[in-house]
Order: C-alpha cells, then sequence, then structure tokens
C-alpha cells in the first residue's frame, strides 16, 4: 500500500493488478484505474460498464445487485457491512437476495 498525493492524500493498493480500483474522485468525476470517468457507471472487480444510464432509484436494474456483490465478494468474504448493504439494495428493489447469502 502506497500514499498518493494529488490534490488530495488517498490509500492505492499496489499488488491489485487487474482489477478496478477507485483511485481518485471528488463530486462528479471517479479515476479508475488511470482513466477519469463522469458519468453514471457501474463498477465490478474486473469489469467496467460505462453505458449504464440509472438517473434515480425507479431505473436502477439487477445489474445494480450484481456489481455490488460481485464487488462485496470478490475477496470470498463478506462483512456484516457488506452483508447489510446487499440486504438493504434487495429490498429497495424488490429483488431476492442472491445465492451468496442465503444459507442452506
Amino acid at each position: 500500500m502506497r500514499l498518493e498525493r494529488d490534490g488530495q492524500m488517498k490509500m492505492v493498493l499496489d499488488d491489485a493488478a487487474g482489477l478496478n480500483l477507485v483511485t481518485a474522485y471528488e463530486p462528479g468525476r471517479v479515476r479508475i484505474r488511470g482513466k477519469v470517468h463522469s458519468t453514471s457507471l457501474l463498477v465490478f472487480p474486473r469489469e467496467l460498464e460505462t453505458d449504464w444510464d440509472a438517473t434515480d432509484v425507479a431505473s436502477l436494474s439487477s445489474r445494480v445487485l450484481r456489481a455490488i456483490t460481485a464487488t462485496a465478494s470478490h475477496d470470498t468474504r463478506l462483512t456484516v457491512a457488506e452483508t447489510e448493504l446487499i440486504r438493504a439494495v434487495c429490498a429497495t428493489l424488490n429483488y431476492p437476495l442472491p445465492p451468496i447469502l442465503i444459507k442452506n
């Protein structure tokens, strides 16, 4: 891990080859893997969906849940906070819980 200076201090993982890490952000812009984005997008650990045009909660879809679940579980562990976020999104969008949260 290293500290990087670009107007503000932030922490960046050095060993995240191939992952979509947010390395800088400010209102209206985010930098992921060296590229600045200023539109709505879905960020998966290894995939970016940049043509996502969500403007409000009503326009959200199951892709949001997929993105949140993929990002939260990329390290094969879910924290309590990650689990509760996924549950809240499912409840808000009226979607069933993803298999990763269903205990057999």
